[in-house]
């Protein structure tokens, strides 16, 4: 029998265009009509091309639809259908970013690009210590290729959070190939201290698989923390006394080493009272499995009167240590002050 169904062949043509994606969809029948869906998005920017007929009278026909790239990357679905009024019949084929091409069954966003690492960490320490019942900053990093196509959403105790205190960042491109997005949560100090848990997930728009992260004691700050802390050693390193001859300046080190998790804060007192950061330098925390950092507090020796204390302060997880510095020149014992918050 002549009286065939009508046939449609759908592709993506390879584009140099920034601004736009097109579409080319082909069907053939005895009176084919082609039209593309949705029609009220799409209707005034598909074009007709070439009408051909074949020896056994079947009519092929083509068309053109150009798609605004950012509607064909936000994983919209276009649809060409072709229709044979002489048959009453109907025949389509669907497309978008995330299906692949429909007549070759190519994946457009392979597996491997809708995958990215998820981290998370906790308010810095200097939030914790704060009195005030301010929000608590949270931050999510993903890192992977091509980000713009996930997004970042938060979840308190499993439940998603909308609200206005989340501020995603644009996607940040690296020399290594890789990219990196941060989006910053507030959570409420009361949630926090309740030790709600806090998770973070980065999802492709291709992929019905959500990547998370989580993160629930407040001291417990990196992505994942499964031991219990290991407490820092505490030492101060003085000037000798021919260094103290030599120069009106000289430097006191606070040495802080064999902590773990990361996260800790170091700071100086001058007779209880805390310096301002300008007076110190803290330098950068070095890893080897266990976590080291050095604080660098320059005096003079108008500063380092009798009877002066300068005390180098530090805090790690659910305790603080003190180590004091008196002239001329010897250190107190150290006095745990332990306050699990």
């Amino acid at each position: 029998s002549h009286l065939v169904d009508p046939s449609v062949e759908l592709l993506l043509i390879p584009s140099q265009d920034s601004d736009s994606q097109t579409l080319s969809c082909s069907g053939s029948g005895f009176d084919p009509q082609i039209k593309w869906l949705p029609e009220l998005q799409i209707s005034s920017s598909s074009t007709k091309g070439a009408i051909t007929m074949s020896a056994d009278g079947r009519v092929a026909v083509t068309s053109r639809l150009q798609v605004p790239r950012s509607d064909w990357q936000s994983g919209n679905v276009f649809t060409c259908e072709v229709s044979d009024k002489s048959l009453n019949t109907a025949v389509n084929k669907s497309i978008s970013v995330c299906s692949g091409n429909p007549t070759t069954l190519n994946i457009m966003t392979p597996a491997s690009s809708q995958i990215a690492e998820v981290y998370v960490h906790g308010p810095p320490l200097q939030q914790l210590q704060s009195k005030e019942k301010a929000l608590m900053n949270i931050t999510c990093l993903l890192v992977g290729h091509n980000l713009k196509d996930f997004s970042i959403s938060w979840k308190v105790d499993n439940r998603e959070y909308f609200g206005h205190n989340i501020h995603q960042q644009q996607p940040k491109s690296h020399s290594n190939g890789t990219e990196t997005m941060q989006s910053f949560f507030g959570v409420s100090a009361e949630d926090w201290h309740a030790y709600k848990q806090v998770s973070c997930e980065g999802k492709h728009q291709c992929s019905n698989k959500e990547l998370k992260e989580k993160t629930t004691d407040p001291w417990f700050l990196s992505s994942c923390v499964c031991q219990d802390p290991l407490p820092p050693t505490v030492k101060i390193i003085q000037p000798t006394a021919s260094e103290m001859s030599v120069s009106d300046i000289f430097t006191v080190v606070c040495q802080v080493s064999g902590f773990s998790p990361s996260n800790i804060l170091v700071y100086w007192e001058e007779n209880g009272k805390e310096l301002p950061s300008s007076r110190y330098v803290n330098g950068p925390v070095g890893a080897d499995g266990r976590f080291s950092i050095r604080s660098h507090l320059r005096l003079s020796l108008i500063d380092f009167l009798p009877g002066v204390v300068f005390t180098c302060k530090v805090t790690h997880a659910s305790f603080t240590k003190l180590l004091n510095l008196s002239r001329p020149g010897k250190t107190s014992s150290i006095h745990p002050m332990f306050s699990r918050r």
